[in-house]
C-alpha cells in the first residue's frame, strides 16, 4: 500500500479495442446469488472505504514527519563529498561497458509495502539471485535514491536493462535496483546490511555537528512516524479482517472454473504478444 490514492479511472484503457481492453470478471459470477448479499456488500464496502483512507492519513502524518528528518539530513549532507563518491560508484559499478548507440530499459516496480502484517518485501526472492550485492548504509530516503539514480542512468545510458525498486512511503524513491546482465544489486533494504560484498555509505558524508545539534528531533520525529505506522498499519489488518467478510459474499458465486480457462487463454495471449514484441 502507498500513501496515495490511485483514482479509479486511472484503470480504464486509453485505446480500447485499439490497444487497450477491458478485462470483466464479472461475467464469471452468479448475479442473482450477489444480489442476496447487496445488503452486506454495500456496508462493508464503504466501512472499507473509511478505513483505508484513514490508513492514508496515517502514514502521510508519518510521511510528513519524515520529511521534517529529511531536511535534517540535507543540512547536513556534504554535497560536494557525496556528488564525487556517487561518480565514482556509478563508474565503478558499470565498468567495462561501453556506451551503446541504443539506450537500455528500466523495469519500475514497488520493492516493499504496507501490509495487515506491518512493512514487507520479499527481496531475497530477487537481491539474491544477483551474485554481487551492495548495501546502501543510509538514513537519509532521498540520498539513497538519488545513489540510485544516478547509477541507473548511467546503466540504460550503456545500454543495460534495470530493474527499479521503489519505496511504499514516497513512490518516487527508489531503494533497490538490480542490473541483470552485470549480476549486480544496489539495495538500501536493512535484511543486506551484514551481507553484502561493498557498502556505498550515505551517512559517512554526514555532518556529525549537524546531526548532534538535531539529535532530540531526529529521535522524535522518528519515535512518532514508528507510531503513526503501528496505528495505521493497525487499521490495514482491520480492513483485511472486513474484505475477507466481504469475501464469503463473493466466492460461494464464483465460477472459478470458467476463471481458470480464462486465465490459460489470457496467459497464451500474453506470450503470443511478447513473441511480437521480441520479432
Amino acid at each position: 500500500m502507498c500513501v496515495y490514492e490511485t483514482p479509479a479511472h486511472v484503470v480504464d484503457p486509453k485505446h480500447p479495442g485499439g490497444i487497450d481492453e477491458i478485462l470483466n470478471f464479472g461475467e464469471f459470477w452468479n448475479e442473482e446469488g450477489m444480489r442476496k448479499n447487496r445488503d452486506q456488500i454495500v456496508a462493508i464496502s464503504a466501512k472499507l472505504g473509511k478505513l483505508y483512507k484513514r490508513v492514508y492519513r496515517f502514514i502521510a502524518a508519518a510521511k510528513s514527519l519524515r520529511d521534517d528528518m529529511e531536511v535534517i539530513y540535507k543540512e547536513a549532507l556534504d554535497q560536494g563529498k557525496f556528488n564525487f563518491a556517487v561518480t565514482k560508484f556509478k563508474a565503478e559499478v558499470t565498468a567495462g561497458v561501453p556506451h551503446m548507440q541504443k539506450e537500455g530499459k528500466t523495469r519500475h516496480l514497488f520493492g516493499s509495502a504496507y501490509a495487515p502484517g506491518g512493512i514487507v518485501d520479499y527481496y531475497e526472492t530477487i537481491v539474491d539471485t544477483m551474485e554481487k550485492i551492495i548495501y546502501i548504509n543510509s538514513s537519509y530516503a532521498e540520498g539513497t535514491s538519488r545513489v540510485l539514480e544516478e547509477v541507473v542512468d548511467e546503466a540504460v545510458k550503456k545500454g543495460l536493462f534495470v530493474e527499479v525498486y521503489h519505496e511504499p512511503m514516497v513512490e518516487t524513491n527508489i531503494e533497490t535496483i538490480l542490473i541483470p546482465e552485470l549480476k549486480v544489486a544496489i539495495t538500501a533494504s536493512k535484511k543486506y546490511k551484514n551481507k553484502n560484498m561493498k557498502v556505498f555509505d550515505v551517512d559517512s558524508f554526514m555532518d556529525k555537528d549537524v546531526l548532534a545539534e538535531n539529535e532530540d528531533k531526529l529521535k522524535e520525529d522518528k519515535a512518532l512516524i514508528d507510531e503513526l505506522l503501528t496505528k495505521g498499519l493497525a487499521n490495514v489488518l482491520v480492513g483485511k479482517k472486513e474484505h475477507d467478510i466481504l469475501e464469503t459474499c463473493y466466492i460461494p458465486n464464483m465460477d472459478f472454473k470458467a476463471i481458470d480457462k480464462f486465465r490459460d487463454e489470457m496467459i497464451e495471449r500474453i506470450m503470443k504478444y511478447a513473441k511480437e514484441l521480441e520479432e
